[in-house]
């Protein structure tokens, strides 16, 4: 019998955690607006009459979103768990939502929908404060 071609589960997870793509239901739920997540390529703001298409435009327009989905690089050795907190300066600013170790980055990786006011190479505490990360675009 051959071996089967194609990329395992776990090779498919860690590709999407280092691409940065949220998973449904684990990263991102019905509560979650595509923006936040990320998905602004995939939402079409010229066709009419969907669910959320206001709430879409009036952000388009007018503002942006008070959070989004980024990549945490875990420092050192301890490993958080999935919905462990995220703070900055004793700020609450969401929790983990995927993990795994990322060959790309040769550390390990999170996914996290933060507050805006991570921004990209600032150094967060996760797990009250036990374990550090960094935030990647």
């Amino acid at each position: 019998s051959h071996a089967s071609q194609g990329i395992s589960p776990e090779t498919l997870e860690v590709l999407r955690i280092e691409s940065c793509l949220p998973l449904y239901g684990q990263d991102v739920d019905d509560k979650t607006i595509p923006i936040e997540a990320g998905l602004d390529s995939h939402i079409s703001y010229t066709k009419g009459c969907y669910v959320g298409q206001e709430t879409i435009s009036r952000i388009k327009h007018y503002g942006r979103v008070n959070k989004r989905l980024v990549r945490v690089k875990i420092r050192g050795q301890e490993i958080p768990k999935i919905g462990d907190d995220v703070s900055l300066q004793d700020k609450d600013l969401g929790k983990i939502s995927s993990l795994c170790y990322s060959p790309f980055f040769q550390t390990n990786l999170a996914l996290s929908i933060l507050s805006q006011e991570a921004k990209a190479g600032d150094l967060v505490k996760i797990s009250a404060g036990r374990i550090e990360g960094e935030v990647v675009e």
